[in-house]
């Protein structure tokens, strides 16, 4: 390697290394306005609001009268399914002493 070649490497590099921290003081600066966004550098942060919302929205009156009743909707819900497997089984049941008796007279 002969020394124009080695000094064209060595600012190659040189220039390189330059625009690597550019790049990198760009980036910190991003990284910095993302954390105040997020963690809010002494006043509320998209986390902190965020949480208020959510509790806001697991404190809402409406949203809990409606839990509420969707519970009781699926409650009848089940009772309703189980009144009919009931009847199901009574029928068949009724089905097949039917069957017995007439297979007993014939």
């Amino acid at each position: 390697m002969t020394n124009e070649e080695r000094d064209s490497k060595i600012n190659q590099i040189s220039s390189d290394v330059s625009d690597i921290k550019t790049n990198t003081a760009i980036l910190n600066k991003l990284v910095e306005k993302h954390d105040i966004v997020l963690f809010g550098n002494g006043r509320p942060g998209i986390i902190e609001e965020v949480k208020v919302s959510k509790q806001l929205h697991e404190d809402c009156p409406a949203r809990q009268e409606y839990q509420l009743s969707n519970k009781t909707y699926r409650n009848s819900n089940i009772i309703a399914l189980i009144a009919l497997i009931i009847t199901v089984i009574v029928l068949f049941a009724n089905a097949m002493s039917w069957l017995l008796k007439i297979k007993g007279m014939a």
